[in-house]
């Protein structure tokens, strides 16, 4: 299966390179340099403020950066956007916390397993 699966994507790599070198070359547009750095410093924020502030400032913090990469900015819709999505984070985080707490499916994996060991 690996094999098969290689040849397949050798294939495909073949295809590209000769539709890419039989059309016609058109050039390069340049760097949009705004975006990159925008998007590259919310992943860092993120991971800054995650281990810092916690869970919610690191979800809006990293929702205005990433905003900013926009050229009109709208500072009042990303922080909207980041409150939002901090507490859908928050309110799933809480609820996988609470469902490990409880231990209700680890006894009954517990049990099931015990029954099939006997």
């Amino acid at each position: 299966m690996p094999r098969a699966l290689a040849w397949i994507i050798l294939a495909f790599g073949a295809t590209f390179l000769v539709t890419g070198l039989v059309k016609a070359h058109t050039p390069i547009p340049p760097l949009a340099w705004r975006p990159l750095v925008a998007i590259l410093a919310s992943i860092a924020l993120f991971a800054v403020l995650f281990g810092k502030l916690g869970l919610i400032a690191a979800c809006v913090g990293s929702v205005v950066v990433a905003g900013a990469a926009t050229s009109p900015v709208r500072w009042l819709q990303l922080l909207t956007f980041g409150v939002v999505i901090a507490a859908l984070t928050t309110r799933l985080a809480t609820g996988i916390a609470n469902r490990r707490k409880s231990g209700r499916h680890m006894y009954a994996i517990t049990v099931i397993f015990q029954r099939s060991m006997m």
